[in-house]
């Protein structure tokens, strides 16, 4: 029998939504994907929202850092209008937003950007936030001490390293990870026979088309993040 593959939404349906808006997960549930994945950063007073970059020119309207930006100066931005006018109006959600959106419907993946000098800060507004959510519930990060630390805090959930370097695995095991999430464009079948050898969950980024996805079906994963969440649903109902 195939391996299950679970399909996880890359910042909601975000070929088609604004990428982590309240619009572009509700899409990716109803299509009933198995986990949505949204990046998370703090802001100047403390509260976590879903957004990528560092800066919030890309997406929104306006200008300057999440971190520097209060949670009332970015709710009061446009983060839709960029990607369609039809999205106009469309805010920056919080954290609690997206739980409360996917909530009983799909998993979350949880990619904490940074988190820097705000480390602990992120760490127990996570696990305030994400007490009594039904799950599955993985957290992911580049930064492999901020994983160590979540891990030394929270042991019962379910962590991820992300990178496209070929020491994943060995960072994984250091930081006590359960898995490996790493651009497909870059990872070594030596790192995946590695991540297999010592029981790692192995994810794959990002699928933006279909020729994406092909490509990454014929590794061994367990999950696939991609932009365009229907096509892989479709895709994987005919294996």
């Amino acid at each position: 029998m195939a391996r299950k593959i679970l399909n996880i939404a890359h910042r909601g349906w975000s070929a088609e939504f604004p990428e982590n808006t309240l619009s572009a997960f509700r899409a990716a549930c109803e299509l009933g994907v198995d986990m949505v994945e949204v990046d998370v950063r703090l802001t100047n007073d403390g509260e976590l929202v879903a957004m990528h970059d560092r800066e919030v020119s890309r997406t929104t309207n306006g200008k300057g850092s999440v971190s520097q930006l209060t949670l009332k100066q970015i709710k009061s931005l446009d983060a839709g209008s960029w990607f369609d006018k039809r999205f106009s109006g469309e805010k920056v959600p919080t954290l609690k937003e997206v739980l409360d959106v996917v909530s009983g419907k799909s998993g979350i993946l949880m990619e904490v950007k940074g988190p820097g000098k705000g480390t602990e800060q992120v760490i127990e507004r996570i696990l305030e936030l994400a007490d009594g959510f039904p799950g599955p519930l993985i957290v992911q990060s580049f930064n492999s001490r901020f994983l160590a630390k979540f891990k030394e805090r929270a042991p019962q959930i379910t962590t991820g390293i992300c990178s496209r370097q070929p020491d994943i695995v060995q960072r994984a095991l250091k930081a006590r990870c359960q898995g490996i999430h790493f651009g497909w464009l870059s990872l070594a079948a030596t790192a995946l026979g590695a991540a297999r050898k010592h029981g790692l969950q192995i994810f794959a980024w990002t699928a933006k088309r279909r020729r994406d996805i092909e490509i990454i079906l014929h590794l061994d994963v367990d999950g696939i993040i991609t932009d365009c969440p229907d096509v892989l649903k479709q895709r994987l109902k005919s294996r």
